[in-house]
């Protein structure tokens, strides 16, 4: 029949994808299981989690904690100002990945819910270090 012939390829397809793997650092993932570990954005988990803290103190904190950078370019429209985005380290990307954006050299942080728990005790830690140094 018409359907047994796409419902094999989808099969094979399948098959196929499991025997991948995927790197998540310190970790060797099926695809399936990847797929569970979708990466989500900051704020999107802040939303699901019912989490205090705002996006961008979550980002200030990874900034200062080492598990994210600053990364600086010239922007693409000629004018010569300089431009800059965030983007997880390789501690970082513990946490997360640098999913590619629009421009070849962008990226975008987004983060694993799994690891969304552990994330913040890394910006709770940092914070508190900031308030004993005051």
């Amino acid at each position: 029949m018409k359907f047994e012939g796409i419902r094999n390829r989808i099969s094979v397809s399948e098959s196929r994808a499991a025997k991948k793997t995927a790197r998540v650092p310190g970790k060797k993932l099926s695809l399936r299981k990847e797929y569970a570990m979708q990466a989500k954005s900051l704020k999107a988990l802040i939303a699901e989690r019912g989490v205090s803290f705002d996006a961008s103190t979550i980002m200030s904190a990874l900034l200062k904690a080492g598990h994210a950078e600053n990364f600086e370019y010239a922007s693409t429209t000629g004018s010569g100002a300089m431009k800059s985005f965030k983007k997880l380290t390789s501690a970082g990307e513990k946490f997360g990945i640098n999913k590619p954006a629009m421009h070849p050299f962008k990226t975008e942080a987004r983060f694993y819910d799994e690891t969304f728990p552990e994330l913040l005790g890394v910006v709770v830690k940092q914070l508190s270090k900031e308030v004993d140094a005051l």
